[in-house]
């Protein structure tokens, strides 16, 4: 990869920005997923020994993330060794909850479980406050929720409020994630969140794009079938810090191979 995917971009400023929300939308039937891989390699490649990765994976397993990050030029394991990436595996607790459970059903996901884990693992990674005010290298923190539509499959819950839909706790959840900025701000260090929901054209997949992302990828299947130049459509929209000013989009069709992707730039519009 020649060429960074967020840099071929030309997007304004940097995406990862304390309490960023970087959203990718599968729209139809395509995997978007490679959004989350390039940006996690990028933010390896940007920050080096300051970067801190939690993967929440639900739906992909580790050995898989292990052969993207050789494949896109990180090294998984070096970063595992170095205690700058944890994994939080989903799958593998819900594999154990329903082999151990004598209720076929029992594959709720505890969000306040997985906030509180997900909070104790980052403030590991950011190391200890610094108490004597002195300015350190800022930690810059990305936490990949991996798929929150498989969060909303298996019932989320933990609210403690059994009126609320799973909907609402997945929105509560990723606000509370965005605000651990606010917890490990005396330890010098930013959070970013990154995630990746199915079909934008959702009333809850609309609500995280409009109200909480910073920036939102949108991989579409190409209209006319396969094609040997093209995979897909991606429209990445970006808005401004100021509610004032225009948002800015730009669309592609990609090329996705195992080690790299190539834009190739259609149009761009501002409204």
């Amino acid at each position: 990869m020649a060429q960074g995917f967020l840099s071929s971009l030309d997007l304004k400023g940097s995406v990862f920005g304390p309490e960023d929300l970087l959203v990718t939308y599968q729209n139809g039937n395509v995997d978007g997923s490679f959004v989350l891989h390039y940006l996690v390699g990028d933010f390896v490649k940007t920050f080096g020994n300051q970067s801190r990765i939690l993967l929440v994976l639900s739906s992909e397993t580790v050995n898989h993330w292990n052969s993207v990050g050789s494949k896109l030029g990180w090294n998984f394991g070096a970063q595992q060794a170095k205690g700058h990436l944890k994994v939080i595996d989903l799958g593998e607790e819900l594999f154990q909850t329903l082999t151990n459970s004598e209720s076929p059903g029992d594959d709720a996901i505890d969000l306040e479980k997985l906030y509180t884990n997900s909070r104790n693992e980052i403030e590991s990674m950011c190391g200890k406050p610094n108490d004597d005010g002195g300015k350190n290298d800022t930690v810059k923190v990305l936490i990949v929720v991996e798929d929150l539509t498989s969060l909303l499959f298996h019932k989320a819950s933990g609210s403690g409020r059994t009126e609320v839909s799973p909907e609402r706790q997945v929105l509560i959840f990723l606000k509370k994630l965005l605000k651990l900025n606010d917890v490990v701000a005396g330890r010098s260090a930013e959070v970013t969140v990154a995630t990746l929901v199915n079909s934008c054209g959702t009333y809850f997949a609309s609500t995280i794009g409009k109200v909480l992302a910073a920036v939102a990828f949108e991989v579409s299947p190409l209209q006319t079938g396969y094609s040997e130049l093209f995979s897909g459509y991606l429209v990445v929209k970006q808005r401004p810090a100021s509610c004032d000013k225009e948002i800015w989009v730009k669309s592609y069709q990609y090329k996705l191979d195992d080690r790299q992707i190539k834009l190739s730039p259609l149009t761009k519009l501002n409204f």
